[in-house]
């Protein structure tokens, strides 16, 4: 489930650094989700940090007047707000990014101008709240145009809501309510997602796989004989020989590896879990060569990797392979 923070929810952590992030991200990362960044948010995220830097930097350093000492900041504003736009923009950059940036289509201004007029939700009276009715219309188109639930977290009480979203906001969306879960506070999505899977972590994801090593061995076998073709894999340095000469007698697996994994889906009592493996494998073939010469039994070092699904049951937190 991706997740679209209000901007207040970055003004408690602008480096996005502390533990609750730390947590957020970790979710991110197993679920194979992002942080939903509407460009308006993305504007007013690295203004208010431009104003709450200079304020914090002024501080410093009347507070080193003030104490008669010297404080010996390393970097100057500009440097520190140039390392914040930095961080921004690796954060954002690639396909792979925690945050994707998201601009702003389909507006129905004619909408919003009615909704100001009649100050309604998230407009505010004499029509103020323009900011946040875009960011309003980009949890909805959203929810339009994607399949996927949508997070929605802001602190802003008065014009989304406290706990459950406003009213009328529901009444918008009411084809999608479904789709959109509403928080207030970083914690509580959290608690609701981030710490019910906590439990499948690296540890856990080995212990996993050195269980089922036998099953994961009998899926390879499966695998290489029907998906893949391991003569046009193998390379022999000291023999030259075209693939439909080498006939092969036997492959070993020498170790499996988790490499990555994530949580592709969940339901009220299961997690589905993907997991890559990195397959160390040794080779035995006999070959005939250019040449008419026979090598027998010659082995040859591979690496193939290999995904398996694990169900993990939600109440008992235990795993058993699995096959969508």
């Amino acid at each position: 489930m991706d997740v679209l923070l209000d901007t207040n929810i970055y003004y408690q952590d602008f480096q996005m650094a502390g533990a609750k992030f730390q947590g957020l991200f970790e979710y991110l990362s197993k679920t194979r989700t992002k942080i939903i960044m509407p460009d308006i948010i993305y504007q007013e995220v690295v203004k208010n940090f431009k104003e709450q830097l200079s304020i914090e930097y002024l501080k410093v350093k009347r507070a080193s007047s003030i104490m008669g000492i010297g404080v010996d900041i390393t970097k100057t504003e500009e440097e520190i707000y140039t390392a914040f736009i930095d961080k921004l923009k690796q954060m954002t950059r690639y396909s792979h990014s925690p945050i994707k940036i998201v601009k702003h289509q389909n507006i129905d201004i004619g909408g919003l101008i009615e909704k100001s007029v009649n100050q309604k939700k998230p407009f505010k009276d004499k029509g103020r709240g323009f900011k946040d009715a875009i960011i309003w219309e980009s949890v909805k188109e959203y929810l339009e145009k994607n399949e996927d639930d949508l997070c929605f977290i802001s602190d802003n009480h008065n014009d989304f809501g406290t706990k459950v979203l406003d009213c009328d906001l529901q009444k918008e969306i009411k084809s999608y309510q479904k789709k959109l879960k509403y928080y207030n506070k970083l914690d509580d999505f959290l608690v609701e997602y981030a710490e019910k899977v906590a439990f499948i972590n690296d540890g856990y994801i080995e212990k996993f796989i050195e269980s089922n090593e036998d099953a994961i061995e009998s899926i390879f076998q499966d695998f290489y004989e029907t998906d893949i073709n391991i003569r046009d894999l193998i390379f022999l340095s000291d023999v030259s020989m075209p693939p439909e000469h080498v006939n092969i007698n036997y492959v070993e697996i020498n170790g499996i590896n988790p490499t990555t994994y994530y949580i592709y889906r969940a339901t009220k009592n299961h997690y589905y879990v993907e997991i890559e493996l990195e397959l160390d494998l040794t080779v035995w073939v006999d070959v005939i060569d250019y040449d008419g010469e026979e090598h027998n039994d010659i082995s040859s070092y591979l690496t193939e990797y290999i995904y398996v699904q694990a169900l993990v049951d939600r109440k008992t937190e235990r795993a058993k392979l699995h096959s969508d």
